[in-house]
Parts: structure tokens; sequence; C-alpha cells
């Protein structure tokens, strides 16, 4: 079973509950818009669009193992928020169980390509990734 921190849970619970409202509301206005005698199918296209949205966060949550994290780390560990350097251009992301990404937030899945390399490591350190080499400039608890 995959890990995951249990602040992560939240806020895809979060962001499902506020999709699931928007989906619901987007159901009413078509419904309204059909016993008007109003031309849908651009609406039920869009409708389809929320679905996979819900299905897309529902797969992110399912069977997953919630856990704390380790505050306070001086090392990359699932939940920590790490600023990287490679040839100049500076990243600053979350590592958990799982890639998502909203408007504020950047996370990557600790089993993603970059995520993978960095667990473990402490600031300074160097890995390579796909042929580049990223710097870890610091590492501080996301949550």
């Amino acid at each position: 079973m995959e890990k995951i921190t249990k602040n992560l849970i939240a806020i895809l619970k979060e962001e499902l509950t506020t999709v699931m409202n928007a989906y619901e509301r987007n159901r009413l206005e078509i419904k309204k818009a059909a016993e008007n005698g109003f031309n849908i199918s651009a609406a039920l296209e869009e409708e389809k669009i929320w679905e996979a949205k819900i299905k897309s966060i529902k797969d992110l949550i399912k069977n997953k193992q919630a856990v704390p994290f380790k505050r306070g780390s001086r090392s990359v560990v699932l939940g920590s928020q790490v600023t990287t350097n490679s040839h100049g251009k500076r990243r600053t992301f979350i590592i958990d169980g799982v890639g998502y990404q909203n408007k504020l937030l950047t996370i990557i899945s600790c089993e993603s390509p970059v995520g993978s390399a960095l667990m473990g490591k402490k600031i300074t350190d160097l890995v390579k990734v796909k042929g580049q080499l990223i710097k870890i400039e610091s590492i501080c608890d996301a949550w």
C-alpha cells in the first residue's frame, strides 16, 4: 500500500469536495438549459471533464496508507519542502506519496525520478536525474 501524508489526504479531500460542488452546480445549469430548450451538447462534454477530475482525485486517495511525517528532519522525507537548483533554475516542491498540483502547490511523488533521487538526501547533496545534476538548496517541513 502506498504511503501518503495525512496532510496531503486532507488537501485532496478538500479539493474533491470543491470539484464535486462545482460538478453539481454544473449539472443543475445543464438541467435548466435543457428544460428551456437550449443545446446542451457542449455542456455535456464539460460534464465529462468534471467527472474525470473527480475520478482522478478519488484514485489518488484510494488505497493509500496515511502516515505522519518527521518534523525537523535534516534529510528529505515524505512531507519535506525541497528547493533545488539545476543549472541556475530553482524549483521548490513538496515530496509526498503521490504527485499533485494545484494553483498553490506542486507536489511530486517520492517514487518519481526526482522524488526518489532526493529521498534521504541532505542540503548541499547533489543528485543526477536523467543526466541533469541537481543540488539541494534547502529542506524544511512543508506541513
